[in-house]
């Protein structure tokens, strides 16, 4: 979640941001969606925050805002309680 509001201050411009995150079962959501620039439309993922989501096993979805900024979707496991 940090990471994402750093990548929308430092990389998207944005002005504001919003993080939601829920637990339901055994899965974790995150959500990031910011007023920002957007993502590139052929660019790369965010590298650290990819690499964080495939090394526990989650799913990242990018995508940009229908007006401006983008959306970024986090699913992963939640582990052992």
């Amino acid at each position: 979640m940090l990471e994402g509001m750093r990548n929308a201050s430092r990389h998207g411009k944005a002005r504001t941001a919003r993080i939601e995150a829920v637990r339901r079962g055994n899965l974790i959501k995150l959500l990031v969606e910011d007023d920002g620039v957007g993502f590139p439309q052929s660019g790369p993922q965010p590298w650290a925050i990819h690499s964080r989501v495939a090394e526990l096993g989650g799913r990242l979805t990018l995508t940009n805002n229908q007006s401006s900024g983008a959306r970024l979707e986090i699913e992963m496991p939640a582990g052992q309680d």
